[in-house]
């Protein structure tokens, strides 16, 4: 790939995240939407309206027809780690939402799919780095289990 080239991103899943994650992105100008596929119409158009001049789809089949670099994945959970594996198959990057798999099983096969196509994956789980969720961290501890969770 040219490194002066933008990435080329398809949308896999334009519902409320998807189309927050698009939009976002369309926003930033880091990369060229070139695809978006979502298997509702209404979906399909509103997601069309953020990026007009990408290709409309309707399945992970049809993108992956597609010359893209990058896979954004916000389809419901269940499907995420079979789209994941199926994007590392066909040599793309993936950013996926939460969760990678319903299992560990699930997300160690989207892991080594990564590791096995030398491509990159992120997933999406901001509340991780909160200070509330790193809080919890120490509070949940199994020896801090009689700890009062009311301020004090």
């Amino acid at each position: 790939m040219d490194k002066h080239r933008k990435l080329r991103l398809g949308f896999l899943g334009t519902g409320w995240i998807g189309r927050h994650r698009l939009q976002k992105l369309a926003e930033s100008g880091l990369a060229d939407i070139v695809a978006i596929a979502d298997p509702s119409p209404d979906c399909l158009q509103q997601a069309a309206a953020i990026a007009p001049t990408a290709i409309q789809a309707t399945s992970l089949d049809e993108l992956l027809q597609l010359d893209l670099d990058g896979l954004v994945i916000a389809t419901p959970s269940a499907l995420h780690a079979e789209q994941c594996r199926r994007a590392f198959d066909a040599g793309l990057a993936v950013f996926c939402q939460k969760p990678l798999g319903r299992n560990a099983a699930e997300v160690a096969s989207v892991v080594n799919a990564a590791h096995r196509a030398d491509r990159l994956l992120g997933v999406d789980f901001p509340i991780a780095m909160s200070p509330v969720w790193t809080r919890s961290a120490v509070v949940f501890k199994p020896e801090n289990s009689a700890v009062p969770l009311q301020g004090g």
